[in-house]
């Protein structure tokens, strides 16, 4: 049997839905839509606890997953996407990881103790730089200020986590430059069992060539250092140059789930930028940026039961990335608003050959990634 609405019950619907109806503001009365989004101050402050940048935005971000590979160098996922479809720009220059399994992410490439703000756009609203479609991450390094100030932070954890950390910045109202440095390792982190990254490659059955070698078992899961410079001159009213440098050292960052280790994960950024402001009617404010990353990722089963003792049957895969880049940006007043537009230019290069010894020597200089490049020209506005 079917339930009928009753006549009045209809009636009092629509007479509701009139109601509604006439209370929506019409088209040109509605307000616009505004998309923001989110950024967080004081990183180097308020993540002091996790030396994974990634790994702080994710346990303080609803709207930020991860991809765990390891102890560190965690991957971070933006409305369900991942990879090179989140733009991810230091200081608004672009770096890419070497590795084609990301084990090196453009977030591993920065500290928590070298950012100063982050922010996260969702969505497929910034045009000014190429590639983003699930997003923006936007990260900005601590900037030197006028004076003196200094900090040091030694930091110990689970699992027999070290670090320690310091920055001095200093200068007057026409130059001032900081410094950065800090020192990290950490012992393999155990699951609930109690059982290390290596003894759960045990417990998860994996084939016996992907397991560590006993003598192995210990081993630290990484090792990280890093380096910022900072130089900032303003040579006249309204100029304003920015010179900045990071370098990222790591070393043996163990990959329980992947055939392969990271020997090394060494990364240098280069930036410059230089600002021009009230240049007149047609510029309220004049950017121009280059940029420079580069990354070197060496990839070995040295650690594996398949590598053999002392590295009799090691396998390398060695991976370069760099891209380089230039972005001019101008803004001026129009219409009572602000137009900004420009041009973004960028080269990258993807490269990669293997290496071995003993029984793998045969596959020495075989390209594991021809080497490549990618040109990027844009406009915007």
């Amino acid at each position: 049997m079917t339930n009928k609405p009753s006549l009045s019950l209809l009636t009092l619907s629509i007479l509701a839905a009139c109601a509604q109806a006439a209370d929506l503001p019409s088209p040109e009365e509605m307000a616009t839509l505004v998309v923001k989004g989110t950024r967080i101050s004081d990183v180097s402050g308020r993540y002091v606890k996790s030396a994974d940048l990634a790994d702080g935005l994710f346990r303080n971000q609803a709207d930020i997953f991860l991809v765990r590979r390891s102890g560190i160098a965690n991957d971070v996922i933006l409305r369900g996407l991942k990879k090179d479809n989140i733009n991810v720009l230091i200081d608004g220059g672009k770096i890419y990881g070497a590795c084609p399994n990301r084990m090196d992410p453009p977030t591993s490439h920065v500290l928590n103790n070298n950012v100063e703000s982050v922010e996260i756009n969702e969505g497929p609203y910034d045009v000014e730089n190429f590639g983003t479609l699930g997003g923006s991450v936007s990260i900005t390094t601590r900037a030197p200020e006028p004076g003196f100030h200094g900090n040091i932070d030694l930091n110990l954890g689970a699992w027999n986590y070290r670090k320690g950390a310091a920055a001095f910045s200093g200068g007057n109202d026409r130059v001032q430059a900081l410094v950065s440095f800090s020192h990290e390792e950490s012992d393999q982190y155990e699951d609930g069992n109690g059982h290390t990254l290596a003894e759960q490659l045990i417990d998860q059955g994996a084939p016996t060539k992907y397991r560590y070698q006993p003598s192995e078992d210990d081993r630290k899961a990484y090792k990280k250092r890093t380096f910022l410079a900072k130089l900032g001159m303003d040579p006249a009213a309204g100029q304003h140059l920015e010179l900045g440098y990071t370098a990222n050292r790591s070393e043996d960052v163990l990959y329980p789930n992947s055939p392969m280790d990271a020997l090394e994960d060494d990364s240098d950024l280069f930036n410059l930028s230089y600002t021009l402001t009230d240049l007149g009617a047609w510029s309220r404010e004049l950017e121009v940026k280059l940029y420079d990353s580069r990354v070197w990722h060496p990839m070995s089963n040295r650690y594996r039961v398949a590598g053999g003792p002392d590295g009799v049957n090691e396998r390398q895969n060695r991976m370069k990335s760099r891209i380089s880049g230039l972005r001019v940006r101008n803004r001026m007043g129009l219409a009572g608003g602000d137009l900004a537009f420009g041009l973004d230019t960028s080269r990258r290069n993807w490269d990669g050959e293997y290496r071995g010894s003993g029984m793998s020597a045969g596959i020495t200089g075989i390209a594991s990634i021809p080497d490549v490049d990618t040109d990027n020209l844009g406009l915007f506005a």
